[in-house]
């Protein structure tokens, strides 16, 4: 999850000069959103046929009304919005690095919009400065970070991925790929020995050290080539998305031992995630080209995007108060 958050930081970084602010907003939306409301949809199909076919017994199997409302709350569809609102659980048991993402793509949208995107390496650094004072003192303001609010989202330590993938877009061209990989070691290994405040930004620079030390290693033509680690970089999305459906339904069905079910649930994921991974690529590929013929299309959904955005958010400080 948090190399997820370094390789954004990174891409975003890299992507979001060469567009308009309503541009690189509408891509990553189109990019987000359709992949993951099809992998609900089909989780509820999936999860409705298991409890038909293993009822009575089957506890544990959600269905789609659960998923979606949580009980009889319509409130509850506003988890789809992907808004840092306070819900304790998600349809796909994984949505809460998503908060994350989109309040991320939304920050972008801003400093874009504003003009600022080539200050955008200072701008991080000051967040980052930020997230060590309400580290430092103000620890209690960490606890609860997968259940981030629009108030409190900004201020967890996580977001220092992100921030670690700004910086090392801007000093790629410097990083060799053996120092930064002896550094991420350096960082990541003494982090249960020496526990401290700074813990989850310490783990967030070691791991943006080894994705920084990669990313020199093929910059400089000496990653192996590995076609289908390539093919599953494309398909990483879907994988995220499906990967815990596809466990709970394997564990529910297969009688295994424990190290079985987890290399079931591992080719099983990979396996789904192939399917998906190339109808998400397509899908992108497709919508892409036809909001980009129609560039009135980018102001207007990116506009109708943050005016969601901050209407759900607000709606969930209201609950939340």
């Amino acid at each position: 999850m948090v190399a997820f958050f370094v390789i954004s930081g990174y891409l975003m970084a890299d992507i979001s000069p060469k567009y308009s602010a309503s541009t690189f907003l509408t891509h990553r939306v189109i990019r987000i959103y359709p992949a993951y409301l099809f992998c609900v949809i089909l989780a509820g199909i999936y999860f409705a046929v298991l409890w038909q076919a293993l009822r009575p017994d089957a506890g544990f199997i959600p269905n789609f009304k659960s998923m979606l409302l949580t009980g009889a709350d319509p409130l509850a569809l506003l988890r789809l919005t992907l808004v840092p609102i306070v819900f304790n659980d998600y349809p796909l048991g994984i949505e809460w690095t998503l908060l994350y993402e989109t309040t991320f793509y939304v920050i972008i949208f801003a400093v874009s919009l504003v003009g600022a995107i080539k200050y955008l390496l200072p701008l991080a650094l000051g967040w980052l400065a930020l997230l060590m004072v309400v580290t430092m003192f103000y620890p209690l303001t960490q606890i609860g970070y997968t259940s981030p609010s629009l108030l409190t989202v900004l201020l967890f330590g996580i977001n220092s991925a992100f921030i670690f993938g700004i910086v090392g877009r801007h000093i790629q061209h410097w990083v060799r790929p053996y120092p930064a990989f002896l550094l991420g070691v350096l960082l990541l290994a003494p982090m249960g020995a020496f526990p401290h405040p700074y813990t989850t930004i310490q783990l967030c620079a070691g791991t943006a050290s080894l994705v920084l030390g990669l990313i020199a290693l093929d910059r400089d033509g000496r990653l192996p080539e590995m076609p289908l680690l390539r093919a599953l970089g494309g398909w990483s999305y879907a994988l995220y998305l499906i990967h815990v459906p596809v466990t709970i339904g394997l564990f529910k069905v297969m009688e295994a031992p424990t190290a079985v079910l987890i290399a079931s649930a591992l080719v099983g994921s990979v396996l789904v995630s192939s399917l998906l991974g190339w109808l998400d690529l397509t899908a992108y590929q497709f919508l892409k080209r036809g909001t980009d013929r129609h560039k009135v299309i980018h102001k207007v959904l990116a506009g109708s995007f943050v005016a969601m955005f901050l209407a759900a958010g607000i709606i969930g400080l209201r609950l939340q108060g």
